[in-house]
């Protein structure tokens, strides 16, 4: 078991093994001397006194009437231990909104069974190539990713832009600002939408038909017997196109509503449908994707042909599978798409580290029992490397409780305490990443000579033209003449591979037996409180399983907690 104390040391019980339940839990405490002031002073008259103390009881009262009270914990309290389970981006964002928005720094102990931190963010190295192998990107409207990054001064690269895909190793400009100074990144992306759209309708006219039609902007969309003309699909239904930009510009003007009108730590929502009703969010995880876009005028054409394979990449759904929420969230990655230049699984180091958080990795959380009496929680934990683990575990004893992973693949036991979870489907999938001369063009019928997209989408498999992978995508150039490609897939590709990559030098796949809840519409979601003192990250995921989704849902929670506390 592999421990990470980011925190100031404590005691080895506290690291290793807690008290049994009988024993009071032990808790590490900082304390500050006051320094007093011995310097005489004149001794005023009692009524001169009196009308001080007077004044001074007044500007306290006015204070208080001016300031939101803070969901801090009170000086002389003994600082809570709070237990996260799961060291993904979720849990590393309560960690540090607990430390930097609420006092709570060095109180946060976290599990995880697997043996690095990140979760469902981890990256591999290919001749000096960071290559993300879960989360990849976040994009532009992910206001609380844009400013976790500059707080923790992390390096970013942009994955996706408007002038094409793949600008990995350039750093993103900082966001525009209005007259007044406030960054509107939404109100940016809105105008780079319009933009872009513009771009590939001049590409249209221009390309007519025939090979330069197929790829429009770098991508190319293949059916399994041949390609999509996406300039020219473009071009054909410019009404359609407009809805749809509409649409996207549309949502993401609420989504902006949302932010403003929930900014307020002092109030954090207690369920998904509190969220959603800011801004009216509703509108888009209640209906499904399909039917949102009948009802805004965009082309069946342009949904299947154009928007359809876009959602397959990112959430590997179907428009009449998903709600309107995640296709509107996967439209946004067209735009522009940021990563760490490190890894993405660093940002999350980065989060835990800043919060003074007590990592344990490799350690498999098996049992939670609440304690009314003590109104506590005994945490009982093993080592994945244990060989007897009914003998190996190990307890701890803790205020406060947060689930920061899905609890359809936890496996834990709650004990004393009754949780009312709907459980919800999930769906995995393959990362494969090559290493190859090329993309092998004649696997798509075409001549040695053609130029293969550096993305290549899929269309939703139909009988007799199955598509084997959602996309298959150039990602980095490598080493003597190599270069890197990724490909999305929800089943093994290897026995494709040779026939779709010109000489292949390596090969490697991620398997993540879940990646996203089906994100189906629905009015009914899990709960945030599982019950008093313990809380629940990842219901958030059923909105759409993107790294600022789980910022939002860490943030919300953390101040959730420290309510809870102060």
């Amino acid at each position: 078991m592999t421990v990470w104390c980011y925190s100031e040391p404590q005691s080895r019980s506290a690291c290793t093994r807690a008290p049994s339940p009988a024993t009071p839990a032990r808790h590490h405490q900082m304390t500050m001397k006051k320094q007093t002031s011995t310097m005489p002073m004149p001794v005023p008259t009692l009524a001169l006194l009196l009308l001080l103390l007077l004044l001074l009881l007044a500007v306290q009262i006015a204070n208080a009437a001016q300031s939101p009270p803070l969901l801090t914990p009170t000086a002389t309290a003994t600082p809570p231990r709070i237990a996260i389970v799961g060291a993904g981006i979720g849990g590393g964002a309560t960690a540090y909104y607990l430390a930097t928005k609420h006092g709570l720094a060095n109180t946060t102990v976290v599990f995880d069974s697997r043996d690095y931190i990140g979760g469902r963010l981890k990256h591999t190295i290919i001749d000096n190539q960071v290559i993300e192998l879960g989360g990849d990107a976040y994009a532009s409207p992910n206001i609380y990713m844009e400013e976790l990054v500059k707080e923790l001064n992390l390096p970013i690269s942009l994955r996706r832009g408007s002038g094409g895909a793949a600008a990995a190793g350039r750093h993103s400009e900082s966001l525009d600002e209005n007259d007044n100074g406030v960054s509107t990144p939404i109100d940016n992306l809105v105008a780079k939408l319009k933009v872009r759209l513009i771009e590939l309708q001049a590409r249209a006219q221009k390309a007519g038909s025939g090979v330069q039609g197929v790829s429009g902007d770098n991508i190319g969309i293949w059916t399994g017997t041949g390609w999509i003309p996406l300039t020219l699909t473009l071009l054909d239904h410019l009404l359609s196109d407009t809805g749809t930009l509409e649409s996207l510009a549309g949502f993401l003007i609420r989504l902006r509503e949302n932010y403003v009108l929930r900014d307020d730590l002092t109030t954090p929502f207690k369920t998904v449908d509190a969220f959603l009703r800011f801004g009216d969010l509703e509108m888009y995880t209640n209906t499904t994707a399909d039917t949102f876009f009948d009802g805004h005028g965009v082309a069946k054409a342009t949904q299947q042909d154009l928007i359809n394979p876009v959602l397959r990449v990112i959430y590997d759904q179907s428009l009449d599978e998903s709600h309107a929420f995640g296709a509107l969230v996967s439209l946004t990655s067209l735009i522009d798409a940021y990563s760490i230049a490190t890894g993405n699984s660093k940002l999350v180091e980065a989060l835990f580290a800043a919060a003074g958080s007590q990592v344990s990795l490799q350690s498999r959380v098996v049992s939670i029992a609440y304690h009314r009496d003590t109104k506590n929680w005994n945490l009982t934990y093993v080592s994945t490397a244990s060989q007897d683990p009914e003998a190996d575990q190990q307890h701890i004893i803790v205020d406060r409780v947060v689930i920061a992973s899905p609890l359809e693949y936890t496996s834990i036991l709650f004990i004393n305490t009754s949780l009312s979870v709907t459980p919800r489907q999930f769906v995995h999938w393959y990362v494969t990443i090559i290493v190859a001369k090329s993309v092998n063009p004649a696997y798509f019928n075409e001549q040695p000579s053609f130029v293969v997209p550096e993305a290549v989408l899929t269309t939703q498999p139909k009988s007799g033209n199955a598509t084997v992978f959602n996309v298959v995508q150039y990602i980095a150039d490598a080493d003597n003449g190599y270069h890197i490609y990724k490909i999305f897939s929800n089943d093994w590709v290897n026995s494709t591979l040779p026939e779709l990559f010109v000489d292949i030098r390596e090969y490697d796949v991620q398997v993540w037996p879940y990646t996203f809840p089906e994100l189906v519409a629905t009015t009914k979601f899990q709960p945030i409180e599982l019950s008093p003192d313990l809380f629940y990250l990842n219901t958030m995921e059923s909105i759409a399983s993107a790294m600022e989704v789980s910022v939002i849902a860490g943030r919300n929670v953390a101040a959730l907690v420290a309510k809870s506390v102060a």
